[in-house]
């Protein structure tokens, strides 16, 4: 016997003895949609007071950011069943916090179901509305959209919104954490879809994207776009948050514990810069000194010999220092005598 089935002569009971549906869905642990589902299918007559309430028209004109990144999340990972005028969005339970998000936005108050499948625990936003399912129908959440889904037709300037919910719902960002710590993109999605979000990333972002089909065994319609590096990464990424008001935050933090990666490399450069300009200028006081010395010393009329034992430098430097500021060379006949002759000019 199924869950629904066991509880259905509670959940009767419990209405016809003038309980909310919200009452019996804390009562009994199921959903607002699962009660609904157990009215319907045993012809019980609701009342018009126990209808959940939710913005029916919210997917009507999508003109803001939030509405943008919703749409873009449910065309990724939603269903919209169009015969029962039922959207459902169930994702595993430890990204529950985007389904609040969305219910927030949405103004509705039914609540978000738990169940376990496969040795893990999904969450499940479901909601049953005709308008809000013709409207998305109209903006492309048809059946089939695995194979048919397109970018719908908004305002430009929301196109990153909608992207970032397509990311959010049907994308990755992995960081490989070897000596490079080097961040890696993926969305996918159906060819035409996938062609018009590179396009737009070209054009926006200034990077090329990979493109493959996905198992092209099974004759479908499944692309994925690929990113790799972190400066490519983090640059697509920094557009899609830009002004963002909503985003999965899972994702969100790795996006920006890769940015605290990119910084932490960008310091560690730039101390090293820092440390061999350093360095650089030291050795050339270092080299300054020593060649005054060098003249100094042979304007005492000291020796290149000689020099060479109070200096401990090489002979054939202290030459070229000597030649280098043009000075007056020793005659090499006599030592002792310390004779000034003038340096040929050629």
């Amino acid at each position: 016997m199924s869950k629904l089935k066991e509880k259905a002569p509670y959940v009767i009971e419990q209405y016809n003895s003038s309980k909310t549906i919200q009452e019996i869905s804390k009562l009994s642990s199921l959903s607002i949609c699962s009660i609904y589902k157990i009215l319907n299918t045993n012809n019980i007559k609701l009342n018009r007071k126990e209808k959940y309430s939710i913005n029916e028209s919210y997917f009507t004109k999508i003109d803001s950011n939030e509405k943008a990144y919703i749409l873009g999340f449910i065309l990724a990972d939603g269903y919209n069943n169009v015969e029962r005028y039922n959207l459902r969005i169930t994702l595993h339970r430890k990204d529950i916090d985007i389904l609040e998000k969305i219910k927030l936005a949405m103004c509705a108050n039914n609540n978000i179901s738990l169940t376990s499948y496969n040795n893990s625990t999904q969450a499940t936003l479901s909601i049953i509305n005709k308008k809000i399912s013709s409207d998305l129908f109209n903006l492309g959440m048809k059946p089939g959209k695995s194979y048919n889904a397109k970018l719908p037709v908004i305002s430009e300037n929301l196109y990153k919104s909608l992207i970032l919910g397509i990311f959010d719902g049907d994308g990755s960002l992995s960081i490989n954490h070897n000596e490079y710590d080097r961040g890696s993109f993926t969305i996918t999605g159906t060819k035409e879809m996938i062609f018009s979000i590179s396009n737009i990333f070209r054009k926006e972002c200034d990077v090329n994207c990979y493109i493959n089909q996905r198992y092209k065994e099974r004759d479908n319609n499944n692309y994925s776009l690929n990113l790799c590096g972190n400066k490519v990464v983090i640059r697509v990424l920094n557009w899609l948050y830009t002004d963002s008001t909503i985003y999965l935050n899972r994702k969100h933090d790795k996006y920006l514990k890769l940015k605290e990666i990119i910084n932490m490399k960008m310091k560690i450069k730039e101390d090293k810069k820092i440390k061999i300009d350093t360095t650089n200028s030291k050795n050339e006081i270092d080299k300054i000194e020593i060649e005054t010395k060098i003249i100094s010393l042979y304007k005492e009329n000291k020796s290149i010999r000689q020099i060479n034992l109070i200096l401990n430098l090489d002979r054939r430097f202290i030459s070229k220092i000597i030649k280098k500021y043009e000075l007056p060379i020793k005659d090499k006949s006599n030592y002792n005598d310390y004779k000034l002759i003038k340096i040929k000019e050629y």
